[in-house]
């Protein structure tokens, strides 16, 4: 079964121009509330998203797996 945060992923990665990479470790992904964006940056250690999901409870977020989906490695 998967998380509502892989869900949530899924539909960002289907939804037209929500992603956008600005190089092979940097993307911007749209909020779903299309009041904002988010700075996920792929580094030695995995991904790291500016949302605070990610930066505050340190899991992995809707965003991450939105990217995850969109590069085919999740």
């Amino acid at each position: 079964m998967k998380s509502a945060r892989r869900q949530q992923g899924e539909l960002i990665d289907q939804t037209k121009g929500s992603i956008k990479k600005l190089d092979e470790s940097n993307y911007v992904v749209n909020s779903q509330s299309g009041k904002g964006s988010y700075n996920v940056q792929l580094t030695e250690s995995g991904f790291v998203c500016s949302c605070a999901d990610h930066v505050y409870r340190g899991i992995k977020c809707k965003h991450i797996h939105a990217i995850e989906c969109f590069k085919g490695i999740g």
